[in-house]
C-alpha cells in the first residue's frame, strides 16, 4: 500500500495521501478473494486505473473515485457506504461509472444504450465521471487478451465506436490513439500485421527524412531568438489504416505518416515559425489548418501545414505553444493539471456536445435510435460554421442548412423556408463547408417539415425531430373515433385475444399428452442407486449440466414429460431457477445399495503445450477411469480449456483426480463443471 501511494505522490506531491490510502485499503478489503481473468488479484485493476488518472494529472478526488470505481458493482459495499466513508462527491463519481447490472433488459443493445445514457447524465454534472470510465476502459484493453474471442471483439468494437471518440471529444488523444490501436490489432489482426511490417520496412528511411527536416528547421530558426523544442512523431496505425481505406490509397501515398512537431513559448512565435517554414519549403495547397484562430470544440489548438521537402517527400509540421501541447495531449484533464481544486461545474469544462446529448436522452426512447444518434452525430467528422452573431456551430460533415436550423432550435427548423450562406441564398439541401456563415430564413406561414426533408437532413437528431413533428401532425389530422367505435374495436380485440389464448392452451395440452405417452411407453430407466422420497417406480435420469455422483448432495427436479432429473445441490441451473419453478423440486437421496459408474464432468484450464492431453489421459489411465467425452478449445493467448467427462464411482474419486490434475505442468485451474 505504501509503495502504491508513493507512486501516486510522485505525480503530484500535493495529493491528500490519507484519502488515497483510505481508498486503496477499502478497495483491497472488499475486492479480497476476487480474481481477474488473468488469475491476478482483482485489486490490480483499480490500482492501475488510479495510476492512469494520476498520470493525467487528475485531482485526488478523481483518483480515489477511480480506485473505488468497481466496488459498488462487484462487492457488497454499497453506494451509501461510499458516501458515508468518502463523501457525496466521490460517491457521485462512483455511481456515475457503475453500470446498470441489476435491471433486466430485453436486448444487449438496450442495456448498452441505458448504460451510455446513465454515464452521459453523470458526465453532464461532473465530467470526471467520463475520465474515470476512459481510464477503466484503457486498462481493460491493455489486458484484454485474457478475455474470450467474442468478448474481445465486443469490447474492441465498443471502444472504437464510443470510447475512443469520447476521448477525442475531451482532447485526451493519448487515450484515443492507444484505444484505437489495441482495438485495431484485435479486430483486424491481418491488416494490422501487414501495416506493421510495411511501417517497419520504411522506418530507417523515414527517420533519415525526419532528421534532415529537423536539421533544416534548426538552421532557419538560428538567430530568430525563438525558444523552441522540436521532435518527430509517427502517425498511429489505426489512423493510417483508416486513411488508406477512406482514400483508397497505398501506404506510400499517405502524406502525413510522419510529422515534425515544434513547441514554442507564445502564439506570436507559432506564426513566426510558420513563416520561416513556408519560406524554406513549398506548402501543399489546401493542407494548411489554423486551429489556433479557430480551435476545435475540445479546445485543441495548433498550426498544421504539409510541405514538400528537398527529397520531394511530403511531410506535416505541427506548431503549438507549450500550453497548447498539454491540452493536445491531456485535453480537458489539463485543467486539473494546472488548476488545483477546479470546480466540477466550472464553465471551462462544460462542453456544448454534452448539453446536446442530454437533449437526445429526453427525445429518444428507442435504444437503437439513441445509439445510432450517438455514433453518427456525436462521433463523425465535423464541419464548423458560424451563426450570424459569430458563434461557432459544429455539425457532422455533409450537413445541410436544415441540419443547422434544427440544431439551433426545433422551432427554427420547423419554420425554415430558406437559408443564406455568406449572404447568398442557397437551397436547403446545400452541403455546408467549414468557415461559412449560415443564416436561416423562417416564416410563421411555413407549412413545416414534410417527408422529403428526411432525405435532405444528414443528422439523426434532425431526422428524429422531423419524424416527431410528422407524427404529431398525423395525430391531429386523424378524426376522433366515437365511443361506440372504440367499444366495438375493444370487443373485437378481446375476442381475437381469447381465441389466440385458447388455441395456445390446446397446443400445449397436446404436446404434454404426447410427451407423457412417450414416457409411459419407455418405462422407468435404471436409477443407479437414487430413491425418490415417498414415490416408487419413476422415470429418473441424471442431469448432464452438473453430473452428480454418489457422495454429492442432490435434489430432484420434476420435468414435463421426462420424469425426475437429478442435480447436484450446488448446480448453477438449480440455483438460478425462478421461485415459481422451485415448486417442482423434490427430495431425493442416494440408495446405498446402488452402485455402478457415473459420468462426472470436469474442466481443466491450462497453458497450451505439446503433451498436455497425454499427461491428462495418463492420470485417467492410472486411476482406471474411462474418458467418455472430451471437448477442447484454445484461444489466441495460448490458453487451453479442456472439458472431460469421466467414469466415476463416487466423490472420493473426483477429489483424487482433481488433485492429480492440478499437478500437471501448465495447469492453471481444475474444477467440476456445473457448480
Amino acid at each position: 500500500m505504501e509503495e502504491y501511494v508513493r507512486q501516486l505522490l510522485d505525480y503530484n506531491p500535493n495529493y491528500d495521501a490519507q484519502l488515497l490510502e483510505k481508498a486503496y485499503l477499502t478497495a483491497e478489503k472488499h475486492h479480497e478473494g476476487q480474481l481477474r481473468k488473468s488469475g491476478e488479484p482483482y485489486i490490480i485493476h483499480p490500482m492501475a486505473v488510479g495510476r492512469i488518472l494520476a498520470e493525467l494529472g487528475m485531482d485526488e478526488v478523481t483518483i480515489a473515485g477511480g480506485i473505488l470505481h468497481d466496488i459498488v458493482e462487484d462487492t457488497d459495499y454499497t453506494l451509501a457506504d461510499v458516501e458515508m466513508d468518502f463523501g457525496p462527491q466521490i460517491a457521485a463519481l462512483v455511481d456515475g461509472v457503475t453500470k446498470l447490472t441489476n435491471i433486466n433488459y430485453e436486448t444487449k443493445e438496450e442495456q448498452q444504450a441505458e448504460n451510455i445514457r446513465k454515464m452521459f447524465l453523470a458526465m453532464s454534472k461532473d465530467i470526471r465521471v467520463l475520465i474515470i470510465k476512459l481510464a477503466d476502459r484503457l486498462h481493460n484493453l491493455r489486458t484484454i487478451n485474457y478475455q474470450t474471442p467474442k468478448k474481445i471483439r465486443e469490447k474492441c468494437q465498443e471502444s472504437l465506436d464510443i470510447y475512443a471518440p469520447l476521448a477525442a471529444r475531451l482532447g485526451i488523444y493519448k487515450f484515443k490513439f492507444e484505444m484505437e490501436d489495441i482495438s485495431f490489432k484485435n479486430l483486424e489482426p491481418e491488416a494490422y500485421e501487414k501495416l506493421d511490417r510495411e511501417m517497419k520496412a520504411r522506418q530507417v528511411r523515414r527517420q533519415n527524412v525526419i532528421d534532415e527536416v529537423i536539421r533544416d528547421i534548426r538552421k532557419v530558426l538560428e538567430g530568430t531568438g525563438i525558444e523552441y523544442e522540436i521532435y518527430g512523431r509517427q502517425k498511429h496505425y489505426y489512423s493510417i489504416y483508416k486513411k488508406m481505406q477512406y482514400q483508397n490509397k497505398q501506404l506510400d501515398e499517405i502524406f502525413d505518416l510522419t510529422a515534425v512537431r515544434i513547441i514554442v513559448d507564445t502564439v506570436k512565435d507559432c506564426y513566426g515559425v510558420l513563416g520561416a517554414v513556408h519560406t524554406m519549403w513549398t506548402p501543399i495547397p489546401g493542407r494548411f489548418k489554423d486551429y489556433i484562430a479557430m480551435p476545435k470544440p475540445n479546445r485543441y489548438q495548433s498550426l498544421h501545414t504539409t510541405v514538400i521537402g528537398r527529397s520531394g517527400n511530403p511531410f506535416e509540421i505541427q506548431i503549438r505553444t507549450k500550453e497548447m501541447h498539454q491540452v493536445a495531449e491531456y485535453g480537458i484533464a489539463a485543467h486539473w493539471k494546472y488548476k488545483e481544486g477546479i470546480a466540477s461545474d466550472d464553465e471551462e469544462v462544460k462542453l456544448a456536445w454534452l448539453r446536446q446529448t442530454l437533449e437526445w436522452q429526453q427525445e429518444l426512447k428507442d435504444p437503437g435510435e439513441f445509439m445510432e444518434t450517438v455514433k453518427v452525430d456525436l462521433f463523425s467528422n465535423q464541419v464548423f460554421v458560424f451563426t450570424p452573431k459569430g458563434d461557432v456551430m459544429e455539425l457532422p460533415a455533409g450537413s445541410t442548412p436544415l441540419d443547422f436550423a434544427f440544431k439551433v432550435h426545433t422551432a427554427v427548423g420547423c419554420k425554415c423556408v430558406g437559408a443564406k450562406v455568406n449572404g447568398k441564398m442557397v437551397p436547403i439541401d446545400y452541403e455546408l463547408q467549414n468557415g461559412e456563415i449560415v443564416d436561416i430564413v423562417t416564416s410563421a406561414n411555413s407549412r413545416g417539415p414534410n417527408l422529403d426533408w428526411l432525405k435532405i437532413v444528414k443528422t439523426n437528431s434532425a431526422k428524429n425531430k422531423i419524424r416527431q413533428y410528422l407524427k404529431r401532425q398525423a395525430k391531429e389530422q386523424t378524426p376522433e373515433k366515437t365511443a361506440a367505435e372504440k367499444a366495438r374495436e375493444a370487443r373485437e380485440e378481446a375476442a381475437r385475444e381469447a381465441a389466440r389464448a385458447e388455441a395456445e392452451a390446446k397446443r400445449k395440452a397436446e404436446e404434454e399428452a404426447k410427451k407423457l405417452a412417450a414416457a409411459m411407453k419407455r418405462g422407468p430407466e435404471k436409477t443407479k442407486g437414487v430413491s425418490v422420497k415417498g414415490v416408487g417406480d419413476l422415470l429418473i435420469h441424471f442431469a448432464k449440466c452438473c453430473s452428480p455422483v454418489p457422495g454429492d448432495s442432490i435434489i430432484g427436479y420434476t420435468t414435463k414429460g421426462r420424469g425426475i432429473s437429478i442435480h447436484r445441490m450446488d448446480c448453477s441451473n438449480i440455483r438460478a431457477l425462478p421461485e415459481v419453478e422451485k415448486l417442482r423440486l423434490i427430495d431425493v437421496s442416494w440408495d446405498t445399495e446402488g452402485g455402478g459408474d457415473f459420468d462426472a464432468a470436469i474442466t481443466i484450464i491450462a497453458e497450451d503445450r505439446k503433451g498436455l492431453f497425454s499427461d491428462v489421459s495418463k492420470i485417467c489411465l492410472d486411476m482406471d477411469m474411462n474418458i467418455n467425452g472430451l471437448t477442447l478449445k484454445k484461444d489466441k493467448a495460448g490458453v487451453c480449456t479442456m472439458d472431460l467427462t469421466l467414469s466415476i464411482n463416487n466423490t472420493g474419486d473426483i477429489i483424487k483426480v482433481l488433485s492429480k490434475m492440478k499437478q500437471v505442468k501448465g495447469v492453471r485451474e481444475v474444477y467440476r463443471a456445473g457448480a
